[in-house]
């Protein structure tokens, strides 16, 4: 994909996914897309899906993760705070200006 010119995107569930990515040859961009477990519930329902259980304990299983390896992100978004134009537009900013600041997720952004 990449030597097509486009730009791979991969949504990643785990912080080992996240290592083992990286010994792809390129230049990746990592970003948290994030929203309280309270939000990933009301989404869950408001779609329909007939899963919400097994996504909420994904939910748990990715903040316990993150909790006990932190990692670095260029970019952490609460996605109850901005609309999914305003996302892109924060990620396509990182990735066209080259400036990677890899930080943990502040607690503000974990919160539940």
């Amino acid at each position: 994909m990449a030597e097509a010119g486009g730009i791979p995107v991969l949504h990643l569930g785990q912080v080992d996914a996240l290592t083992a990515v990286e010994a792809f040859p390129a230049v990746w961009v990592r970003v948290l897309l994030w929203c309280p477990r309270a939000m990933t519930a009301q989404r869950s329902a408001a779609r329909g899906d007939t899963d919400a259980g097994a996504r909420l304990a994904a939910w748990d299983e990715t903040q316990r993760d993150l909790g006990e390896h932190p990692t670095g992100f260029d970019l952490a978004i609460r996605t109850d705070r901005v609309t999914p134009l305003e996302a892109a537009r924060s990620v396509h900013a990182v990735v066209v200006s080259g400036s990677r600041g890899r930080t943990a997720p502040s607690s503000e952004v974990m919160a539940a």
